[in-house]
């Protein structure tokens, strides 16, 4: 650990690309956790600020992050953005690589996915091969037009050219340098799909795991390549090729295994014979082994999760318990079943989900796990027995919680299993709702598809929509799951079948646009939003984070510097004490720029209370002792016990807002209360909250 720290701080110091190098090497090896990996990336951003842009090896550096699980930051993709000023080719900008790449979009996303699509754009030059992993295209890459954001490539099955939406390009399709892999006359094809895949690796921008050269394989290589029943011996020759599955290996025990991957290796040797060997030494063999190899990142928890459910599968429950009890309360088994990792479970294949499966049952047991259905993703639900996914659905409709959209599409490959009032909560308002809840997921995205696409759905839906055109009509109006196409070509298709819905598109209503808002009516929905502050408390905030930026950080910088000239970081007091300020100080930086992204500043002398007590009103209330007290209702940063001055997100004014004069209200205190009046608020509050000096 103190190694990566000096190595962090040098790098902070001086531009170095053999200690750049050097970084990503431990960051790669799997030695330290995601967390230790974030926190020496926003050392090494934050430290360099601005240079980034101006340097090809720091550019590079950032980029090179694409081979990484990241947690989402402002700091991280301030410092892509950056490095996308330096590096990407002279066809596109860095406003149209950040618009493609979402960059300014506040919702958290996949910073992984995001970084390797940089990795994508910044190597899409004319001359280069590329491919989509689905079979959709692969061929030569002719132009890039940004102006209507298409690329075009000559396919080399068709021999025509095709346009290509750039965004969807982006984030479905394989850069290569050149076509060497998909050549008729590779040479490494007789080698097998072991060493073709070698070639493939080499030649891409981005590694190519094997379950996407398989697929790769499958479109462009098998029939044309590699013919007819050959394919899949084709295929299979790579294990033989591997360098690991000799003799030697293939002889050794369970228990010899000293780390997770040689445990890995050895397991999948003995596959056929694993249920034979896993002998009283062996089961405590394998306890050693999980006990110590605590995973870190979501690499190595997918990594430890496999390990662990192979084995599993071949145990019962108290063998389980017993191999794996340091796994409760953990990131892969963690105390609360809403923590469960939706993306760990995703990465399983079936026999891995069923393994771990019997591992959450046999430790956390049964409530648990029934719990977890609302957090996990569809594949791994579709193996939980169907009696406890449909106990666990119907609390939540009982309960009025919000499905996911991993739910939603259980219930409707389910139907048939289902209860007709379970089936009927399948609508185009849940389904809406748990797309808008995880766009960026397989299971929104699968279910958005189905929406436009399945007339069967579309059928069924219609059948809960009679006298709800107009709920479906203004929740399509401020969704923006949809683009304006997708959902008018839903619209046409839906009044296909239901003449109560085209009779509304005909009317009058319909056609004044209830369902496509202009752009400026949704700017304006968004702005709505957004929570109201004060000018005084919004440049109250964006001093704090100035200075934060401009003068804490560098000076932290410093001291880190400093300290480390004490030496052994271990027992130094003053760098632990500098690092604990530099973690602070990045954590209150992100929440700042997080709180000033969602504010908006209001001006409250346009506030007119009339019978209601709004922001931007005084309220007067009378207590039941006959007291009265004046509270003024401000911005979310407002608040001045003192002055009587009040946060509209305050329980008291969350209590008052919206009530008339003469009401009685239950005080948040306990105590019963009448408004007495509701007035603006004094010109002395407002002429201080407004005038603020620059």
């Amino acid at each position: 650990m103190v190694k990566i720290e000096d190595l962090v701080l040098s790098a902070a110091d001086k531009e170095d690309p053999k200690i750049l190098a050097e970084i990503m090497k431990i960051f790669n090896s799997g030695e330290i956790s995601a967390e230790t990996i974030n926190d020496c990336i926003l050392t090494i951003v934050e430290s360099w600020g601005d240079s980034i842009e101006k340097s090809s090896a720091k550019s590079a550096f950032v980029l090179s992050l694409s081979s990484l699980e990241l947690y989402d930051s402002h700091s991280l993709r301030n410092a892509l953005e950056k490095a996308l000023k330096k590096l990407l080719p002279p066809d596109i900008s860095s406003v149209t690589a950040s618009n493609i790449l979402q960059l300014r979009n506040d919702r958290k996303s996949d910073m992984g996915e995001i970084f390797r699509n940089a990795v994508n754009l910044v190597n899409l030059r004319r001359g280069k091969f590329c491919c989509a992993a689905d079979g959709g295209f692969f061929g030569e890459l002719e132009d890039i037009d940004t102006f209507i954001g298409t690329i075009s490539v000559k396919d080399r099955l068709s021999g025509k050219k095709r346009g290509i939406g750039l965004k969807d390009a982006i984030r479905s399709m394989i850069v290569f340098n050149d076509d060497s892999a998909f050549k008729d006359d590779a040479g490494n094809l007789s080698a097998g799909f072991g060493k073709w895949m070698e070639t493939l690796n080499s030649s891409s921008v981005i590694p190519v795991n094997i379950q996407t050269a398989r697929e790769i394989a499958k479109h462009f290589i098998c029939g044309r390549l590699v013919r007819g029943g050959d394919f899949q011996q084709w295929m299979e020759d790579c294990i033989k090729l591997s360098p690991k599955n000799n003799p030697t290996d293939m002889e050794r025990s369970i228990a010899s295994a000293r780390n997770l991957e040689e445990l890995a290796n050895i397991i999948k040797e003995s596959s056929e014979t694993l249920a034979q060997k896993l002998d009283s030494p062996t089961i405590v063999a394998l306890k050693n082994i999980f006990s110590k190899c605590a995973p870190g990142g979501t690499k190595g928890q997918v990594a430890y999760a496999k390990c662990a459910a192979i084995i599993a599968n071949e145990l019962d429950d108290e063998k389980i318990r017993y191999v794996f009890s340091t796994l409760e309360n953990s990131e892969i088994l963690p105390e609360s079943p809403e923590k469960v990792k939706y993306e760990l479970w995703e990465s399983l294949s079936p026999a891995h989900i069923k393994g771990m499966l019997r591992i959450v049952s046999a430790i956390a047991g049964q409530p648990y796990l029934a719990e977890s259905v609302r957090f996990m993703p569809l594949k791994s639900i579709s193996l939980i027995p169907l009696e406890i996914v449909t106990a666990q659905i119907e609390n939540m409709i009982r309960d009025k919680s919000a499905l996911s959209s991993d739910l939603v599409l259980w219930i409707w490959k389910n139907r048939k299993k289902v209860s007709a009032s379970m089936e009927k909560t399948v609508n185009f308002t849940t389904c809406i709702h748990s797309i808008m809840k995880s766009q960026n997921s397989g299971a929104s995205r699968e279910l958005k598809g189905i929406m436009i696409k399945d007339s069967a759905f579309q059928n069924k839906m219609l059948e809960n929509l009679s006298g709800r055109i107009q709920e479906l009509m203004d929740l399509m109006a401020v969704c923006d799951v949809f683009s304006n196409e997708e959902k008018s070509s839903l619209l046409v298709k839906l009044a296909r079948d239901s003449d109560n819905l085209k009779d509304f598109l005909n009317s009058a209503k319909g056609r004044e646009g209830r369902l496509m808002k202009s752009n400026r009516e949704q700017i304006e929905a968004k702005r709505q939003d957004l929570i109201p502050v004060s000018l005084k408390s919004f440049k109250n905030k964006m001093t704090e984070l100035e200075r934060i930026i401009n003068k804490d950080m560098p000076e932290n910088t410093q001291a880190i510097a400093h300290a480390r000239g004490y030496g052994d970081l271990r027992e130094n007091a003053e760098y632990s004490a500098a690092k604990e300020r530099q973690k602070f100080l990045m954590n209150r930086r992100e929440s700042l720029e997080n709180e000033i992204m969602s504010a908006k500043i209001t001006h409250f002398n346009e506030a007119v209370p009339g019978t209601k007590a709004v922001i931007g009103s005084t309220v007067t209330i009378k207590m039941n002792d006959g007291r009265e007290e004046k509270y003024h209702i401000l911005g979310a940063w407002d608040s001045n016990p003192d002055k009587k001055i009040i946060s509209c997100g305050s329980a008291l004014a969350i209590t008052l807002i919206g009530r008339e004069k003469g009401t009685t209200v239950d005080l948040p205190n306990g105590t019963m209360a009448e408004i007495k009046e509701i007035s603006p608020l004094p010109a002395e509050i407002i002429e201080e909250l407004s005038n603020v000096p620059d």
